[in-house]
């Protein structure tokens, strides 16, 4: 069976059983900033367990895809080196939220393989959590007990994420590739580390909410989060001695033995280097197709990290030149089917792997010098860690890269030193990944997260959900409803005052948290609220529309740049406030005036139109039929909010907009600028703010056009005169100078005298003279006749 296939059987088979089908969230995932990457397919489901809000489904299926590369879930370092890990992977699942719980989940599991996959039950068998007798003896119906083998936390509890939060036992189940492969030992069985025993679907229960003194305490809303990988089952439906050797890897190996004329698996390392090239090729396609950029911090530097270790691997093959970028078309031909946007973004995809691959290998014959320099003062044959790890971060070496270069200088590594520079790092990015804004959430356990109620409310009675205090003095307060717009999509979050009977609070800043709680940043100006006491939220009207406005501007850029440049142009992030606006976006090459002009006349164009701001909810797949612009950074449920303007602009948009283009009155781009690899960046201001910018600049010229006595409109005529006549000037006055210094010359050779046998000028340089030659010097000798006597 094609893994495909494998993929539309696996959501039809649930979608039969009253499963919502869920379409998978991006890489990067929204609104959740303690994820460096979507690593499993729970991801979008985290709070789904934990709350008692309301939810808008208790069953779901979903495919999604995943990276693990990077944080403590990483396999980039084992990737290639065994026949199991990828950095990016497709993870199938199904999922309860409070509905069915064992017992269906292994039901729906053991029919699933039997009916649909039909694997051999023989070769099947199953780990339950060794305290767990519930799943054991459901299990009993399907599977001999010898082949149920109960272990311990570290295989099979799930959970927390951290020290506290939602957990339960794990159910895993494994396929026996046979005595032939693997440790060979007696005893070995599920949960030996060797490869007979492949663990190929995970079970999870999550039943317990586990509280900060270790007590597990029941969830009000149990369920079942399953996880299976589409690599391994594909493995397995194929009989595929590894995930390597499947429909979703050989067509990419197939193609780098064409290009690189070594055979597979080859010799030596050479296995390891087909496997991690074809893996890594996958992961950056998906990833750069979604806008994560290679980098030297953050996402992107984990990118540029992949591309490298590719590079790396590529040398071991004999390719010493780009062709990482050549794969990316078997990548898209193995993938469009089921994420069409591959396509889409091909060219862009390729080309910016040519360029950061290009740019690697040259970083690389550098890497000797740089080596070289930066040991030079070292005391004894070992590099320090702190500068191993100058070579590999900020000079971006791969570590093995340096083990080899140090190697030929006959130095050693501290890589001890190394690796306590890199955990520094990670714990700097983690910590910089995290909304940090209220450290400490106690207050709100056992809440529901906040309703957002303000698209069409500015002012709203509501209730104090918490109140928080923030180490600056400062403090967050949580309402169970607000009117109040957190920062997210872009657009900042707004301003405003809260207020009760005994307390008023001026809202700075508007913040939503992982766990949907809206932050209302600020300090109380009188009085004190307490959790549960009656308030009054008000959004300062200024603000939100000011935002509003660039807002919608944002939308009709976007629009206009898809229309002058082409539909190759996608959104790479942008920033939402009263002030201004800027958008990010692909282009891999300069913008010219012309183009500009044309962009900002047709904004400009449909602001004149008046054209109404329409929003509506429709369904995600609706909306994208009907031609609306979807941002794959973004998460978005079955129910997506979508803002038309005319026939211009349709974009799936969470923001707030106002009610027509015209009251926008004036657009114009103030700033454009590079601000990565295939990124460019423009900066725009609309209404007053451009008015006001415009009004300066034409001041400006008015002033210069008076001192210079023209009017404003001639300056530029003006300019090109003045630097005709400059140039002019400067040739009549070489001109001179050349023959001014050909007769100073004739005049010291005719006063030269016999001095020891060598002719001498009787006379000195004429200060005139002096300056000629300093000035025409460089280009007049060459051309001059030398002097017939010696200077010294």
């Amino acid at each position: 069976m094609r893994s495909s296939e494998i993929r539309n059987v696996f959501l039809e088979f649930f979608r039969s059983r009253e499963h919502v089908v869920v379409p998978g969230i991006p890489l990067v995932p929204p609104e959740d900033p303690t994820l460096l990457f979507t690593s499993a397919g729970m991801v979008p489901f985290k709070n789904f367990w934990a709350g008692n809000d309301q939810i808008p489904f208790v069953r779901a299926v979903s495919v999604q895809r995943c990276l693990r590369a990077g944080g403590k879930d990483s396999d980039l370092d084992n990737v290639g080196l065994d026949s199991r890990h990828h950095t990016f992977f497709e993870m199938l699942g199904n999922f309860s939220f409070g509905d069915y719980f064992k017992t269906e989940a292994i039901d729906f599991a053991w029919e699933f393989l039997m009916q649909r996959l039909r694997l051999p039950e023989s070769k099947l068998w199953v780990s339950v959590y060794q305290d767990d007798g519930e799943a054991a003896g459901i299990w009993k119906k399907y599977v001999r007990p010898e082949r149920i083998v109960k272990l311990g936390a570290r295989d099979n509890f799930w959970g927390p994420a951290g020290e506290t939060g939602v957990c339960g036992p794990c159910s895993e189940i494994y396929f026996d590739r046979g005595p032939g492969v693997g440790c060979g030992r007696p005893d070995c069985a599920p949960g030996c580390d060797c490869d007979r025993y492949l663990e190929f679907w995970n079970l999870v229960f999550p039943q317990f909410n586990k509280a900060a003194d270790g007590t597990l305490l029941p969830l009000a809303r149990r369920g079942v989060d399953t996880g299976m990988g589409l690599e391994r089952i594909s493995a397995l439906c194929q009989e595929a001695p590894s995930n390597f050797e499947t429909d979703l890897f050989q067509p990419i190996i197939n193609r780098l033995v064409e290009l690189t004329g070594r055979a597979y698996p080859g010799r030596g390392e050479e296995q390891a280097a087909f496997r991690a090239v074809a893996d890594h090729v996958r992961a950056l396609t998906f990833a750069i197709a979604e806008n994560i950029m290679p980098a030297n911090e953050g996402r992107g530097y984990v990118i540029r990290r992949i591309l490298r270790r590719a590079v790396k691997f590529l040398r071991v093959l004999q390719v010493r030149e780009p062709v990482l970028h050549r794969l990316v078309p078997e990548v898209v031909g193995l993938m469009k089917e089921a994420y069409p946007h591959l396509a889409e973004r091909e060219k862009f995809t390729a080309a910016t792997i040519a360029a950061e691959e290009e740019r690697f290998l040259e970083l690389l014959t550098e890497g000797r010098r740089i080596f070289r320099q930066l040991t030079v003062g070292v005391r004894g044959r070992t590099v320090p860690g702190r500068t191993v790890f100058q070579l590999y971060d900020t000079h971006g070496l791969p570590l093995e890269t340096i083990r080899e270069i140090a190697g030929e200088a006959k130095f050693s590594l501290d890589e001890a030193g190394f690796e306590a520079e890199l955990e520094n790092q990670r714990a700097a990015s983690r910590q910089a990944s995290a909304f940090e804004g209220v450290p400490d959430r106690t207050p709100l356990a056992g809440l529901s997260p906040t309703r957002f109620a303000g698209y069409d409310r500015e002012i709203l009675e509501t209730l104090v959900g918490a109140v928080i205090p923030l180490p600056d003095g400062s403090s967050s307060l949580v309402l169970t409803e607000t009117p109040f717009y957190p920062e997210r999509g872009g657009q900042l979050g707004d301003r405003g005052e809260i207020g009760g009977e005994h307390f008023k609070f001026e809202v700075r800043e508007t913040r939503v948290d992982e766990a949907g709680f809206i932050h209302h940043l600020g300090r109380f100006s009188s009085g004190r609220a307490e959790a549960g006491v009656s308030a009054r939220a008000v959004v300062d009207r200024g603000h939100r529309r000011r935002t509003a406005a660039n807002h919608t501007a944002t939308h009709l850029l976007h629009a206009a740049l898809r229309e002058v440049l082409g539909d190759e142009v996608k959104q790479a992030g942008s920033l939402v406030a009263d002030e201004y606006l800027r958008f990010d976006f692909t282009w891999n090459q300069e913008l010219d005036r012309e183009s500009l002009g044309r962009v900002e006349a047709l904004v400009n164009q449909v602001i004149q139109a008046d054209l109404s701001v329409f929003k509506e909810e429709q369904a995600l797949a609706d909306a994208v039929n009907d031609g609306a612009v979807a941002l794959f950074t973004e998460k978005y449920g079955e129910k997506v909010r979508v803002v038309t303007m005319g026939d211009f602009s349709k974009e799936v948009c969470g923001g707030v907009h106002l009610e027509n283009t015209g009251s926008l009155g004036l657009f114009v781009i103030s700033a454009t600028a590079s601000v990565g690899k295939g990124i460019r960046r423009i900066e725009a201001l609309v209404g007053a703010a451009a008015y006001r910018w415009l009004k300066e600049r034409s001041d400006y010229l008015v002033e210069l056009g008076r001192r210079l006595k023209i009017e404003p409109l001639s300056l530029a005529a003006e300019l090109d005169r003045y630097d005709r006549e400059r140039q002019e000037s400067r040739v009549r006055l070489n001109a001179f100078f050349g023959a001014y210094l050909e007769s100073e010359v004739g005049r010291l050779e005719a006063s030269a005298v016999e001095v020891g046998g060598r002719r001498r000028p009787a006379c000195s340089w004429t200060a005139c003279a002096a300056t000629a030659a300093a000035r025409l010097r460089p280009c007049w000798w060459p051309a001059a006749r030398p002097p017939r006597f010696s200077w010294a």
